[in-house]
C-alpha cells in the first residue's frame, strides 16, 4: 500500500513564489538605491588625482602608483555620459587654478596610467563634447 505524503504540493509551490516574490522585490530595491543614490563628486575626484600632482608639474617622470590608482577611482567614477561631463567640468575648473600644471602632462596622464578616461584632462577642453 502506497502512502500519500502528508503535504500539498500546491501550498508548497504557493509559499514558494511568494518567498521569490518578496526576494525580487527586496533585490530590485536595493538595486535601485544603488543607481540612484550614487552622483558624482567633485570633492571625491580632486582628492583621487592628488597624487599625480609631481607629475602634472613635471617634477616626476612618471605618474605614481598612487596616481594611477587615483585615475582608475576616477574612471570608475563616471559610468554615464552626465558623469563624466561632471568630471571634466571639475577637473578642467580644478587645473586652471594651477598655473604650473603641464597640459601636456595632463593630456597624457590617463594613457600613462592604462585608463581610458573617454576624454583628455586640460584647461580648454570642451566637456560638452565628451561621450
Amino acid at each position: 500500500m502506497l502512502v500519500k505524503p502528508s503535504f500539498h504540493i500546491y501550498q508548497n509551490t504557493n509559499y514558494y513564489n511568494k518567498y521569490k516574490m518578496k526576494t525580487s522585490i527586496v533585490l530590485i530595491t536595493f538595486l535601485t538605491m544603488m543607481v540612484v543614490g550614487y552622483a558624482f563628486d567633485c570633492e571625491e575626484a580632486k582628492t583621487s588625482i592628488l597624487p599625480c600632482i609631481g607629475y602634472l608639474i613635471g617634477e616626476d617622470d612618471h605618474p605614481s602608483i598612487a596616481c594611477c590608482n587615483g585615475v582608475k577611482d576616477l574612471k570608475s567614477s563616471v559610468p554615464t555620459k552626465g558623469d563624466r561631463h561632471k568630471a571634466c567640468e571639475c577637473l578642467k575648473k580644478t587645473s586652471s587654478h594651477f598655473h604650473n600644471i603641464r597640459d601636456d602632462l595632463n593630456a597624457l596622464l590617463p594613457k600613462r596610467c592604462g585608463v581610458d578616461l573617454n576624454f583628455t584632462i586640460n584647461k580648454s577642453i570642451k566637456c560638452d563634447q565628451i561621450p
